[in-house]
C-alpha cells in the first residue's frame, strides 16, 4: 500500500507500506476494510432516485418558465395591447435558451455515456448470485 500524496518511483512489494515524498518503506500493510459488506440503507436508494427525478427535470422547468412568461408578454402585447416593460423579453429569453441549453448538455452526455459504455466493453450491471433463476 502507498499512502496518500507519496511519490512512488518504481515498484511496490505485496503487503509493504509506503509514505512519504520520496516514498520511503514504513512497515507492513494494513487493511482497515471489513471483509464483509455492510447492509443496504434502502431509503437513500429511495432519496436517490427522487433527486435524480428532480435534476433531471430542471431543464424542463426551465423551458416551461420561459414559456410561459413569453406567453404571458404575447397574450399582453396582441390581445390586450399593453406596453410591456424588457424585463420581460429578457428573462424569457433567459429561461428559453438555458431551458434549451441544460437540455441539450444533457443530451449530449446521456450520448457520451452510452459511448464510453460501448467502448469500455464493461457491462452496466453485475449479477451477485444466480439462486432463484428458472431456465426457460
Amino acid at each position: 500500500d502507498v499512502a496518500a500524496g507519496s511519490a512512488v518511483v518504481g515498484k511496490v512489494k505485496n503487503g509493504q507500506y509506503w509514505k512519504g515524498s520520496p516514498a520511503v518503506k514504513s512497515g507492513k500493510a494494513r487493511h482497515p476494510w471489513p471483509d464483509h459488506r455492510p447492509p443496504r440503507a434502502a431509503h437513500w436508494v429511495f432519496v436517490y432516485g427522487v433527486s435524480s427525478l428532480l435534476l433531471g427535470a430542471l431543464p424542463l422547468a426551465a423551458l416551461g418558465a420561459g414559456l410561459a412568461v413569453l406567453a404571458w408578454l404575447l397574450v399582453g402585447v396582441l390581445l390586450h395591447g399593453t406596453e410591456v416593460a424588457g424585463w420581460l423579453s429578457v428573462i424569457s429569453a433567459i429561461c428559453l435558451f438555458g431551458g434549451l441549453q441544460s437540455l441539450l448538455i444533457g443530451v449530449l452526455g446521456e450520448y457520451l455515456g452510452r459511448i464510453f459504455l460501448t467502448v469500455s466493453g464493461k457491462p452496466q450491471s453485475f449479477l451477485r448470485s444466480l439462486d432463484h433463476f428458472e431456465a426457460p
